[in-house]
């Protein structure tokens, strides 16, 4: 049996290559369905194959998935699992394994990349520059560097952690909340808050989190409303760590800085939301984790994993 790439069509062929080829020298083989053919094909191929790498990873009806309960593994190439039918993968005893960070160096550097430019005002100065509009210039009044101000990350995981470590190198004060204290990191000189005191001291906020049940809408109508007035907020996770009602207040009231965002809660956009409106913004498409040197990593990491799970060795696999 083979291994089933389960892609979507606007995937770059290039990527899909880099596993193709990472496979071949496995020597294994492979089959490719598009999410766009629908899920009866989806079937189809599932039926024949042994286990599945998805690039990336969408949803798949329950019965398909119960149908085909001999796969060995579900390996998405993202290492979010929000829009895969983890629950159904769970109830038929079916392994799923993410990429297990192994895209954080980028994420954590595309966090600084759109700290660095709210905090310098980077879409406006560009558009001053090749326009030649310098009249009305701040000339920095309304600029700041990151050295000596303080980050609140939410969230202390892989990407987290390296977050902090790039902002301590920019002479950054860090806090941060996570589930758990990593001591290690408050001897490096971050300081753990709770959620309240963190977005009332920060001038830069980081979610660093998961999409799960304990997570969604962690910054909500109530918290918000310590967020310090005059900060930035920062998304490179999942849109819905922020509700809809918080990210409204804050907007209406004019009361942040900037907005560094990533994620949206419908994706691709289609430029009516009211979050890309906001003044002094940088807006990415979901790509904080998208460099080749990020991917091919990933794309190795997965396709070993699955090497090993269809012959039968220790494999990842996370705990659903």
């Amino acid at each position: 049996m083979s291994i089933l790439v389960l892609t979507a069509k606007r995937v770059n062929p290039l990527l899909l290559e880099i596993i193709y080829e990472k496979f071949k020298y496995r020597r294994i083989k492979t089959e490719t369905v598009f999410y766009e053919d629908g899920q009866d094909k989806i079937d189809t191929f599932l039926s024949r194959n042994k286990a599945v790498m998805c690039a990336p990873g969408r949803w798949i009806e329950k019965d398909i998935i119960k149908k085909n309960s001999h796969i060995k593994l579900y390996q998405l190439w993202s290492s979010g699992f929000d829009k895969f039918n983890s629950k159904a993968c769970k109830d038929s005893n079916i392994k799923i394994c993410t990429n297990f960070g192994n895209n954080a160096v980028s994420v954590s550097e595309h966090t600084l990349l759109l700290m660095l430019s709210l905090s310098k005002k980077l879409p406006e100065m560009n558009q001053r520059t090749v326009t030649g509009n310098w009249s009305g210039n701040c000339n920095g009044a309304e600029m700041h560097t990151l050295n000596s101000r303080s980050l609140f990350l939410i969230g202390l995981g892989n990407i987290g952690k390296k977050v902090a470590k790039l902002a301590l190198a920019f002479g950054m004060q860090v806090f941060y909340f996570d589930i758990k204290r990593s001591i290690d990191y408050e001897k490096l000189g971050l300081n753990y808050v709770d959620i309240n005191r963190g977005l009332a001291l920060a001038d830069y906020i980081s979610l660093h989190l998961h999409d799960n049940e304990s997570t969604k809408n962690i910054i909500n109508e109530n918290n918000c409303k310590f967020i310090k007035k005059g900060s930035f907020l920062i998304n490179v996770s999942r849109a819905s760590l922020i509700s809809d009602k918080a990210l409204s207040y804050l907007i209406n009231n004019n009361l942040i800085s900037g907005i560094g965002n990533d994620v949206f809660k419908n994706e691709p956009t289609d430029g009516t939301e009211q979050i890309l409106k906001y003044k002094n913004s940088v807006f990415t498409p979901h790509i904080a984790g998208s460099t080749i040197e990020a991917i091919s990593e990933c794309i190795e990491f997965c396709c070993s994993n699955l090497d090993n799970a269809i012959s039968d060795r220790k494999f990842e696999f996370i705990d659903l």
